[in-house]
């Protein structure tokens, strides 16, 4: 009997025990948490893994997309950008004329440059003065006033004026009308144009009879012609360019006496352009440390239009 009540005993606590074990379990299956879900899907609020997918573009109020929101591959339709700068101004023309010498507009320049700028920005500027050199730069060409011996001159950029060095030369007197430059800070003017022309001090000679009155006098004609510029004519009888790109041409002289022109490197391409054999007219300066066994310009330019 107490065996059996022993047993019953062992069968009920077993039982019990089996009980109080499991109760904290649920009999529910465990969550699997989706990866591929929306936001709204998924439980825990995060995005889903990977990248995520577009977001849809801006919608019109008749219902279509605007054109950023395009299918990925087909062209989206061009808009304008907004301008990024104005056109510049026009500049206003002058509307009065102030008159003076080189000298005297250089001068002003130097004592107070502001001054000088608001003076002269809205008028035509007029210079009378001697011209100290003529030539080109960059296509553009120039004279240069004499200013007095501690300036540099007065630069005057010509518009209308292709070869001024058929017209003037060191020493001539002028009158010319330009525009103050809006960004310089040299003494210059632009827009220039020669209102007068003094005498040409150039000696206008044939190319012949200079190389015949050197032949016959070289000193006289070396003290004749020192400092000088010439207006030569002749015919090109040979061309030569040396290793910085200066260009030589030789004029048909007297005998086997010929007339040496020498070209600067910058005007090379002017100095190329007469065919051998034909005729030209050049202006140079006579350079007495060259002229030596023949008359010999320096610093020549081609003249091609008609006087």
């Amino acid at each position: 009997m107490v065996r059996r009540w022993a047993s019953l005993s062992l069968v009920i606590v077993s039982t019990v025990t089996v009980g109080v074990v499991g109760c904290g379990r649920s009999s529910s299956p465990p969550t699997v948490r989706d990866e591929t879900a929306s936001p709204q899907q998924r439980s825990d609020g995060a995005g889903p893994r990977g990248n995520a997918p577009p977001k849809a573009g801006p919608v019109d109020q008749g219902g279509e997309k605007s054109p950023s929101s395009a299918p990925a591959g087909e062209p989206k339709e061009a808009t304008a950008p907004p301008p990024t700068n104005a056109a510049p101004k026009a500049r206003p023309r002058p509307s009065q004329t102030v008159t003076l010498t080189a000298t005297a507009f250089a001068a002003e320049i130097d004592r107070d440059r502001a001054a000088a700028a608001k003076k002269f920005a809205e008028a035509y500027v007029e210079l009378n003065g001697i011209v100290r050199s003529v030539g080109s730069r960059d296509g553009t060409t120039f004279i240069t006033l004499d200013a007095g011996p501690a300036s540099l001159g007065v630069r005057c950029l010509l518009a209308k004026e292709p070869e001024p060095w058929a017209k003037v030369a060191r020493g001539s007197k002028v009158k010319v009308r330009g525009v103050w430059p809006e960004w310089s800070d040299e003494h210059r003017l632009d827009e220039c144009e020669l209102l007068e022309t003094g005498p040409n001090p150039a000696v206008e000679i044939a190319a012949e009879a200079l190389a015949e009155q050197f032949a016959k006098n070289k000193e006289a004609t070396r003290a004749k012609f020192q400092d000088r510029f010439l207006l030569v004519t002749g015919i090109l009888v040979d061309r030569e360019v040396n290793e910085t790109g200066a260009v030589r041409l030789w004029l048909k002289g007297a005998g086997d006496l010929r007339v040496d022109c020498g070209f600067d490197a910058p005007d090379r391409s002017e100095a190329e352009r007469p065919p051998l054999g034909s005729g030209v007219r050049l202006v140079g300066e006579f350079s007495l440390l060259e002229s030596h066994s023949a008359p010999a310009l320096r610093g020549c330019r081609l003249i091609t239009n008609p006087r």
